[in-house]
């Protein structure tokens, strides 16, 4: 909001944490807080409750960013009663929160953090990998046969291995993107064919145009079916005209 609602939230707030009861309250159009202005004219919609640390929703929740599983958290705005479910990418469709009016019921649904495989390590890679992790991403650099200790920023994971390998430990899910900048096709080939009949959202190569049908041939030959290979982003990245490595990441990331 900006700063137009959050004193309000605040006194709000402490009142839901003596009571234990939620409270859903709107500001804007339609709120009966006449006296907090909106200066856009638009309405929000805020759902106040207390957290309690040992809940078993909230539990459910911190296991599933831990196991990388999505969650389906809802609260009865009644009785505050939470429950918490587990879910499979196939279950989600639509919106990641809603509110129930006639059941009085809200949900949210807590996905895991987005994660980046960067397979490589020349400039991109190294611009990629510090550009994602200020983005908020998850982010593991694989460079096969690399030093056995690698000056990292943050929570930057660091594995050595082969591609496959690599990629085989880490286990891809629907919230991970993976990208290649090793410029050796057999390691790109490497990763691609274990990246891309996985359930990774999003797979990339960095190279030139002109190598592309024959990294499509070779991944087909090697028996990745037609509609997987197709899901190939390559050249990596928007066609923003990039040159330099944090450009080309940039174009990545976007």
């Amino acid at each position: 909001s900006g700063g137009c609602v959050e004193g309000s939230v605040a006194i709000l707030a402490r009142e839901v944490i003596a009571s234990g009861r939620p409270r859903l309250v709107v500001f804007g159009q339609g709120s009966p807080y006449a006296d907090v202005k909106l200066v856009c004219g638009a309405r929000i919609e805020i759902l106040i409750e207390r957290a309690d640390r040992d809940s078993a929703d909230w539990a459910q929740v911190l296991q599933g960013f831990e196991d990388r599983i999505a969650v389906e958290r809802s609260v009865d705005l009644d009785s505050g009663a939470a429950t918490a479910m587990l879910l499979s990418a196939g279950d989600m469709k639509g919106a990641l929160a809603g509110y129930d009016p006639g059941e009085r019921r809200a949900w949210r649904i807590y996905l895991p953090r987005t994660r980046l495989i960067i397979i490589g390590s020349d400039p991109v890679a190294l611009a990629l990998m510090q550009l994602g992790e200020v983005t908020g991403l998850d982010i593991c650099l694989v460079r096969p046969d690399g030093p056995a200790a690698y000056p990292l920023l943050g929570r930057i994971s660091y594995r050595r291995q082969a591609p496959a390998l690599a990629l085989a430990d880490i286990k891809l899910d629907p919230w991970t993107a993976v990208v290649t900048t090793t410029h050796d096709l057999e390691l790109d080939h490497e990763a691609l064919a274990a990246a891309l009949p996985s359930a990774s959202f999003y797979v990339g190569a960095l190279g030139s145009r002109r190598r592309l049908a024959d990294r499509m041939a070779k991944l087909q030959s090697t028996g990745i079916e037609w509609a997987m290979a197709k899901r190939l982003r390559a050249p990596v990245g928007l066609d923003i005209g990039a040159q330099s490595p944090r450009e080309i990441a940039s174009a990545i990331l976007a």
